[in-house]
This record gives C-alpha cells, sequence and structure tokens, in this order.
C-alpha cells in the first residue's frame, strides 16, 4: 500500500449527514517504517493453524432467524411511510388481511442488494395468494432508490425510512439496526420470523416459499423458531 485516500463526504452521506456544498475535508495518513518495496518469499504467507481450529467459509453466521427479538409472536409495530410515487403506505391497511414480508435494506449494503432480487421475485410469486411484500429502504433519497432499480431492472415496491425510525422499531431489544432485517408477518398481524443479514449456503428462495406456505395455511413461524439456536450469540456485522 502507498496511499490512503479516504472520501469523508461520502462517510458523512452513509451516517445521514449532507455536508454544505462549500465545505472542504482533508485526510492525512503517515505511515512510519513502512518498506516501499519489500522482498516477499511463499514462506512470507505461510500459516499453520493451531490444534483443534476448524476452517469454515466465514466468521459470521448471519441468515439465521433471531432469536432475541423481542417481537416474535407480538404485533408488527404499525407505521406510515413514504412509496416511490411520493404517496403513503401503511402498514395497517395490509395488517390482518395479508401474509407481509418486510425487508430493511439499503443500496450500500452488498448483502442487501444479493437479497433484495430474491424476496422480490419469491414474494411476487406470491402477490395473487395474499402476500404483500414492502422493501424499506433506510436513510437514503428517493433518487438514489429509483436509480439503483433502474440499473438493476428491478420492480420493487419500496417505500422510505429516511431517518431510520421505523427499522428501529423492528430491530428488537434496543439495539442497533442491521442490516439486511427481513421480517415475515401473519395473516393474524404478528410477527412470526425475523431474520438477520445474508446466508451465502442457504437457498433463501426456498426457505421464504416454505414460511410463506406456512403462513398462508394458518400456521405459526414462532412456533418453530421456540428452539434457542447455539449460534444466537454472534452478531452479523452492519454491512458497509
Amino acid at each position: 500500500m502507498r496511499k490512503i485516500s479516504p472520501d469523508l463526504l461520502f462517510a458523512l452521506r452513509q451516517n445521514g449527514q449532507e455536508p454544505p456544498e462549500e465545505i472542504k475535508l482533508e485526510a492525512v495518513a503517515t505511515l512510519d517504517h513502512w518498506k516501499a518495496d519489500p522482498q516477499f518469499t511463499a514462506e512470507t504467507f505461510h500459516f499453520a493453524p493451531p490444534e483443534g481450529a476448524e476452517e469454515v467459509e466465514s466468521v459470521l453466521r448471519p441468515g439465521r432467524s433471531h432469536q432475541s427479538s423481542a417481537l416474535l409472536g407480538k404485533q408488527a409495530p404499525e407505521f406510515v411511510a413514504k412509496g416511490l410515487d411520493g404517496e403513503p403506505v401503511r402498514l395497517a391497511d395490509r395488517k390482518g388481511k395479508d401474509v407481509i414480508v418486510i425487508d430493511f435494506w439499503a443500496t450500500w449494503c452488498k448483502p442487501c442488494v444479493e437479497l433484495l432480487p430474491k424476496v422480490t421475485a419469491v414474494t411476487a410469486e406470491y402477490k395473487a395468494k395474499g402476500v404483500t411484500f414492502l422493501a424499506v429502504n433506510v436513510g437514503e433519497d428517493v433518487d438514489t432508490v429509483r436509480e439503483f432499480l433502474k440499473e438493476n431492472k428491478l420492480e420493487t415496491p419500496v417505500v422510505f425510512d429516511f431517518e431510520g425510525e421505523i427499522a428501529g422499531r423492528y430491530s428488537g431489544d434496543g439495539e442497533p439496526t442491521v442490516l439486511p432485517l427481513t421480517v415475515l408477518v401473519g395473516k393474524d398481524g404478528t410477527v412470526q420470523a425475523v431474520h438477520v443479514g445474508l446466508s451465502v449456503d442457504e437457498n433463501i428462495e426456498k426457505r421464504l416459499s416454505g414460511e410463506l406456505d406456512t403462513l398462508l395455511a394458518g400456521k405459526k413461524l414462532t412456533e418453530k423458531q421456540a428452539k434457542p439456536d447455539p449460534g444466537d450469540g454472534d452478531r452479523p456485522m452492519i454491512p458497509k
């Protein structure tokens, strides 16, 4: 590495701050005792795992039901959010009628970008059966999202959570929101599943279809989630 050039304006916008147009930000990184032209050998990159170590694909374990969510089995928090057309979308208009899938996402979140087309496709197949999908964008403006949908050729029913307030209600236990966050609400209006993150080795479409079939049949998912996940203490990181 020879140079570091942090984009501080981008960092501010990620945190929901819009800097004034005339602002100028500079960052200087000083690297001491660095060798600009080191000599590497095969031994340089040799790694000997300690005894008992287990090789895994990832140190994260996302994509599981978030058992600690205080919302499971309770009424889904109400909200009104603006849609892409500027009209208000009310959760109450669908609660008690349809099975509802709520996916909190952002364009800067790589796992969200991978998950969104899959959830969009599955829920579109189930729309005629009584499934409503709301893709709640967290903290971004309408133009950014509209351009993203156009570039990715997605017809996703997006609503906006500009301040992250709605996502905060669904995160549970007063914890920070971790994206992507997918919530399934049964026909009775209760939260039946809360999934955090994206699992790289899971068939998301198959899992979601199975959950929707269960809920449409009038059964509950919360009963299946009664046993704690032994790995539930692992928290997936917020992707940025």
